[in-house]
């Protein structure tokens, strides 16, 4: 795929993943590229980037703990700013659609100290 219709595409999956809608003549006025009913997305589409590849990376190396379909979050926070949290795009959508289930260990499901019922 060109490079001009790569990151069009970028937006295109961004807007069914949250819902929403692509804003084509947004990047000119300063606007979000994609909107949704409480979500505002603004996509990047670049050949590799350092925390593209640290998230990969990273997945990789839980591969026998994501094996029970436990969610992957990479969280980074450049000196003196906010922490960022990071999941795949179609993972994301499930969370926004309320279709993804998370898995339950012993401690959690049945109200242990780590539990937010348990304490």
């Amino acid at each position: 795929m060109p490079r001009s219709e790569a990151w069009k595409q970028l937006e295109r999956d961004a807007a069914a993943a949250v819902g929403g809608s692509r804003q084509p003549a947004a990047a000119g006025r300063g606007g979000a590229d994609v909107l949704a009913p409480g979500v505002v997305v603004e996509c990047k589409h670049r050949a590799s980037t350092a925390h593209g590849t640290t998230y990969r990376a990273e997945r990789a190396k839980r591969w026998q703990e994501l094996a029970g379909g436990a969610l992957f979050v990479l969280v980074t926070r450049d000196r003196g700013r906010e922490a960022l949290a990071t999941v795949r795009l179609a993972e994301l959508a499930e969370l926004l659609r309320g279709g993804r289930q998370m898995p339950q260990d012993d401690a959690r499901a049945d109200g242990g100290a780590d539990s937010p019922r348990g304490g």
